[in-house]
Formats: C-alpha cells, sequence, structure tokens
C-alpha cells in the first residue's frame, strides 16, 4: 500500500461508506483493489467487486490473491444481478427458468424483422439494446431512433419473441433486479446482511 497517496490511503481505511471521484487514470481502481487486499485479511464474510466491463472484472481478478476460504464475487453489474439477485428471488414473481438471449438469437430476431419490414430501413443488433424499460416499467422512449418503424412496435415484436422463446436480455435483468430490491425490502436486507463490503468500480 506504501505505493498510494495520501487521500487513497485514506479511502482504503476509511471505516464506512465511500465515494471515491476522480479524474480517469488516477487510481480509482487501484484504491478499491487495495481496500479488498486489507479486508480479506480481516473480513469473515463475502465480498463483492461490481465492474463495468469483463475485461475490467478480469484486470481486478488478476491483482488480487483470492483467499479461497472467503467468497469473493469479481465481475460486472449483470452478473452481481443474476447471481445474487434474480436467480435467487426470482420465484417472488413466479418468473420461469432464466434463460439469457444469445448473439445467434438477437441475429435471428433482427433476420426477421429485416425480412417481414424491409421498407422500414435495415435494423442491427445494436438496435436491441435501445429496448430498455423505465423504473416504472415503461418503454423508455428517451433514445435515438432512426428507423421509420417506431420504438415502440419494435419493442413490441421484440418483447414477444422473448416471451415466446422463453428469454431475457441485459436491460430486462437490470430491470426485474431493480423491481425484487425496490418492491421487497426484505431482498435488500439479505444482501446487505450477506455481504461485508460490495463495492463498484466505474460507478
Amino acid at each position: 500500500m506504501s505505493s498510494l497517496n495520501g487521500y487513497q490511503k485514506d479511502a482504503v481505511n476509511y471505516p464506512g461508506s465511500a465515494l471515491i471521484s476522480a479524474s480517469p487514470g488516477s487510481g480509482k481502481t487501484k484504491t478499491i483493489v487495495e481496500r479488498t487486499k486489507k479486508n480479506l485479511k480481516k473480513s469473515e464474510k463475502p465480498l463483492a467487486i461490481i465492474t463495468y466491463t469483463n475485461a475490467a472484472a478480469d484486470e481486478v481478478r488478476r491483482r488480487i490473491e483470492i483467499n479461497k476460504e472467503i467468497e469473493v464475487f469479481i465481475g460486472t453489474i449483470h452478473s452481481f444481478c443474476l447471481e445474487y439477485i434474480l436467480r435467487p428471488f426470482k420465484w417472488i414473481y413466479n418468473w420461469r427458468r432464466i434463460k439469457i438471449i444469445s448473439y445467434n438469437q438477437q441475429k435471428e430476431f433482427i433476420d426477421y424483422m429485416n425480412v417481414h419490414f424491409p421498407e422500414r430501413s435495415s435494423f442491427n443488433i445494436d438496435d436491441l439494446s435501445k429496448i430498455r424499460p423505465k423504473y416504472n416499467g415503461e418503454l423508455d422512449l428517451q433514445v435515438e431512433w432512426w428507423h421509420r418503424l417506431e420504438l415502440h412496435s419494435f419493442a413490441s415484436y421484440y418483447y414477444q419473441f422473448l416471451k415466446k422463446e422463453g428469454l431475457i436480455d441485459f436491460n430486462l435483468i437490470l430491470f426485474r433486479s431493480y423491481k425484487i430490491l425496490s418492491e421487497n425490502k426484505f431482498v435488500s436486507k439479505s444482501l446487505g446482511s450477506k455481504f461485508q463490503e460490495i463495492l463498484v468500480d466505474e460507478f
């Protein structure tokens, strides 16, 4: 920890919740890694580090020597939600077994739309990321959308496809996890009691 500056050492040793705000490349991830290393020496509860990308998770994992006696989650927000919120608590809403849409299934849907709506401009897989529910469950229409087929119509076809195939996508992972947490306070209490600390990189 000698390579850390004074502010970083303060963040590593801070006894409670903390928000680290600094410019890119200034060592925020390094500070999170050092705080985790310190907690691993004294914690008996699981720790979690939530990252923005899988590549970032791999980098954090490379820097930390995991103590096999303590559970440590290192991964993206989607994988955290799946493992600790959506799969364990899907029973609350009688949701079926969770299957995440694959790239080939996304391509299958896009090919279907381009065949059946050729006059409405060409769709691509990136368009699917624009179909996301707001906190209240309504479709977020505040996105850039240049196709002649309206977004809500495109989304309707997409959700029908997901339902028919028994699938969910990454935006639905986040929405359903939010729904579980916001409507069932015992779930957040359960997570709070399970983990010694949850650290979020690129918050």
